[in-house]
């Protein structure tokens, strides 16, 4: 308890490199990951998950962070090791206590999630901003395809 409280970092290091060497930290990012989005707006949140699943993504799954309880979607996080957890911009920028107290707790308590904040560059080229929902949507789909394509490990 006290390095958790002290040392952070530290520990999330420690978990990573005992997970390595037992061998099963690192796994490559497949059409089978889990994928959890959190969104505030039930178009874009539930849109991405339809896309991807559209595309063959089989574990998608969407959080709505005003109706989903803080406590609930950290039970689902720490539940859930091997995983993409997709971030919009907005939530970011709408919700700054919210994800800082979520990207917080994974960094601390989650190790083996991989966190992918949406930028920019996760949007077609040229589409105006800000981004209407099928273009929000399409930037998921935009992030997994990039990840499968650069043969990504999930930590």
């Amino acid at each position: 308890l006290i390095l958790h409280t002290m040392f952070p970092k530290l520990l999330r290091t420690l978990l990573i490199i005992t997970l390595l060497l037992k061998g099963n930290a690192m796994v490559k990012f497949t059409k089978q990951t889990k994928i959890i989005n959190i969104g505030h707006l039930p178009a874009h949140t539930n849109g991405k998950v339809d896309i991807l699943k559209a595309n063959d993504f089989t574990d998608v799954s969407a959080l709505l962070c005003e109706s989903t309880p803080i406590e609930e979607v950290k039970s689902i996080l720490k539940s859930s090791p091997n995983s993409l957890f997709i971030v919009g911009g907005a939530m970011m920028q709408g919700f700054p206590e919210l994800m800082a107290d979520l990207l917080s707790f994974i960094e601390n308590e989650c190790p083996l999630i991989k966190v992918h904040k949406t930028v920019k560059d996760d949007f077609d080229v040229g589409i105006p901003f800000p981004p209407n929902a099928e273009q929000v949507n399409k930037s998921a789909l935009n992030i997994c395809l990039r990840l499968l394509e650069q043969g990504a490990e999930i930590p």
